[in-house]
């Protein structure tokens, strides 16, 4: 999430928020009061006008608007979200559909990716749209992940949670309860961390712990969280996190090949009225200071991290959890920076 304050969301949008989450966090699912419900944007007002360019959002994308915001706790928001330190990502298997579509459909077939993301959202609601090869990715649609973006600040860290999901495993099209001694890290394991759910239900207390340091054993259990945001935003808000940094998580390399593609395609149709893409003061108009990859420290993989083998060849992992990786894709996409930036000042 991004480190905007709450105060730019207006009173009754804060509500409509909190609301919708039941004043429950996303993230660990524990019941708040009402006055201390927080709202954080999902994307920040430093990256939105990049995201726009690239094509990932709409132009009338509102910040302000419910659909940009969820509910945290501060312990989460604050102690971990807003300093840089976890962020949000679409399920694996969405950003390897992503990557493929853009990699592989006939450029004449394709739509811009603020569309693709719309229809995904009315497939997620069951529509019949006209994207290929949605079947393997349906049950992942609304599922997304946290991804660790500095190890070395989260080891020996975690968050706590008072409603620990039980397993689910992927049968079908669909995610169901595994069955009684289903191993936590077997193929199509995941625990489901559901707010709407909980909120509208509540079940018996069951503590647990979201473990964020990928040394901790448990790190390696898959977990996904249902949300109800849009996948647009959450992709475009990690590329503005991870844009000019090396990592090793699944996740963030493929957020990374699908900006290195959309950057491309950008930097061949020109410079555009509303300004380039890149670091700010590097030709930018202000809006890419998320773009500037700011984050210091070690980086490395999410929770599902390099413990599952990828399902297509598009998303290679890294090297080395918690290590930069070599100079290659750093170089191509600081070009890519610079070429686009002096092209805009023409």
């Amino acid at each position: 999430m991004s480190g905007d304050t709450q105060a730019s969301f207006s009173a009754s949008v804060r509500n409509t928020i909190c609301s919708k989450y039941g004043h429950r966090c996303a993230t660990c699912l524990n019941l708040l009061p009402e006055v201390s419900t927080q709202s954080a944007h999902v994307i920040d007002s430093a990256s939105l006008e990049s995201a726009v360019d690239l094509g990932l959002l709409s132009p009338n994308y509102l910040r302000s608007s419910p659909a940009n915001g969820m509910a945290l706790c501060a312990d989460c928001h604050v102690g971990f979200f807003t300093p840089d330190l976890i962020a949000l990502a679409p399920a694996l298997p969405i950003l390897q559909y992503i990557l493929h579509y853009i990699n592989h459909t006939p450029a004449a077939n394709q739509i811009p990716m603020h569309e693709v993301f719309d229809l995904l959202s009315q497939a997620m609601e069951g529509a019949d749209v006209a994207l290929p090869d949605l079947d393997s990715v349906k049950p992942y649609l609304g599922l997304f992940t946290l991804v660790i973006l500095r190890p070395s600040d989260v080891f020996g860290r975690c968050i706590s949670t008072q409603h620990l999901p039980e397993l689910s495993i992927l049968q079908g099209d669909q995610f169901e309860i595994a069955p009684t001694g289903t191993s936590p890290v077997g193929e199509n394991v995941a625990r489901i961390f559901d707010v709407q759910a909980i909120a509208a239900d509540p079940p018996p207390k069951s503590s647990g712990i979201i473990p964020l340091s990928p040394k901790d054993p448990e790190f390696k259990e898959q977990r996904y969280w249902r949300l109800p945001l849009g996948i647009g935003a959450v992709c475009a808000a990690l590329i503005a996190y991870v844009a000019l940094e090396s990592y090793t998580s699944h996740e963030i390399c493929c957020a990374q090949e699908i900006m290195a593609v959309l950057v491309l395609r950008r930097l061949q149709r020109g410079p555009s009225s509303g300004g380039t893409i890149g670091p700010s003061g590097a030709g930018s108009s202000g809006g890419g200071a998320r773009l500037s990859g700011s984050h210091g420290g070690q980086h490395g993989s999410g929770p599902s991290g390099e413990k599952r083998s990828l399902a297509r060849s598009d998303c290679q992992p890294g090297t080395k959890k918690g290590r930069k990786q070599g100079g290659s894709r750093d170089g191509f996409i600081t070009k890519l920076w610079q070429s686009l930036s002096a092209r805009g000042k023409q």
